[in-house]
């Protein structure tokens, strides 16, 4: 079951923040306050900021975004079919003036957890309009509203 704390904090997302990509390498985390401590065979145990788990979040989501491809709905402007040619599955974002919305599980857990969301077809379909981040997606729409 996917919560607010593992969603963040995950033994695969310490796996890559720490480049250990080898199954038979046990891996194991403990959520501090501020830090997580990830403990592996082999290694010394180590105390990851809990913002280098929030900067991988988003960066991992981008990094997902680019196998995805986007085309707009043909009916609506501001609507995309986005499309993961390897799990042949496809979600529609839609933008809007202070979000992108998604109908996938991840956009939904994020909304549940923390009022707000960006998943990975959220940031292919924000690419394919022409933003490099989601701040510069909500300053433009504050300037074509102004």
């Amino acid at each position: 079951m996917v919560t607010a704390t593992n969603i963040l904090y995950s033994v695969a997302a310490a796996r890559r923040i720490l480049g250990i990509y080898y199954p038979e390498i046990k891996v194991s985390i403990q959520v501090w306050a501020k830090v997580v401590l990830v403990i592996s065979d082999g290694r010394r145990p180590r105390f990851i900021s809990k913002k280098v788990f929030h900067q991988h979040f988003v960066d991992w989501r981008k990094e997902q975004a680019k196998a995805l491809v986007v085309q707009r709905h043909h009916l609506l402007h501001s609507s995309f079919n986005v499309v993961n040619p390897k799990k042949d599955s496809m979600y529609r974002v839609v933008a809007c003036k202070d979000a992108l919305h998604c109908e996938c599980e991840d956009y939904k857990n994020q909304i549940g957890f923390w009022g707000k969301a960006m998943c990975k077809h959220s940031f292919a379909a924000l690419d394919f309009i022409g933003y490099r981040s989601f701040a510069d997606y909500l300053a433009a729409q504050q300037v074509a509203a102004a």
